[in-house]
């Protein structure tokens, strides 16, 4: 591979991941919704260009259908239905795609890394940037996701339960 397509190439990745970083983030946290085709300054670029890099269909449909692989192959095969409403959007200046993402009440593992190699981590949102979750904070975020579902699924107070689930009254 010529050295700059290699490059373009890892640009993609890296775009690619912070995308599916960003879905991860929100289901994680309290959900949201990612714009596809804008750019960080709010101004519309849309998704033409993308939809021209494909070989054989170059339109909306094969975007859709990338799309819907990468969410696979980044998230598993259910994520998509249970977690993630997608709709395409056409302004003048090109199209949109609108991500909403509901919130998950158990933690959200991302599977691959930003050059797309399998690995898996946990992102969260904060107010403008996700973040990944390592060591203590890791920890606590998975105690407290653990936590809030047994709250909605049990009425034994958290305090009088272990990490295994038992009732310690």
């Amino acid at each position: 591979m010529h050295k700059e397509s290699q490059n373009v190439a890892n640009i993609d990745k890296i775009l690619i991941h912070s995308c599916l970083k960003t879905i991860c983030a929100f289901a994680n946290t309290n959900g949201g919704t990612l714009i596809i085709g804008v750019k960080d300054d709010q101004e519309i670029f849309g998704l033409e260009q993308d939809y021209n890099s494909f070989k054989k269909n170059q339109n909306r449909d094969e975007f859709a259908k990338f799309f819907d692989t990468k969410v696979s192959e980044y998230f598993g095969n259910s994520f998509s239905s249970t977690f993630l409403e997608k709709e395409f959007i056409k302004f003048p200046k090109g199209d949109l795609l609108i991500v909403n993402v509901k919130p998950s009440s158990e933690e959200v593992h991302i599977l691959r890394n930003e050059m797309g190699e399998k690995e898996e981590s946990i992102y969260v949102r904060n107010l403008a940037s996700s973040e990944k979750l390592k060591g203590k904070e890791l920890a606590k975020f998975i105690r407290t996701k653990f936590e809030n579902r047994i709250k909605l699924s049990s009425s034994i107070p958290v305090d009088n339960i272990d990490l295994r689930g038992r009732n310690i009254s």
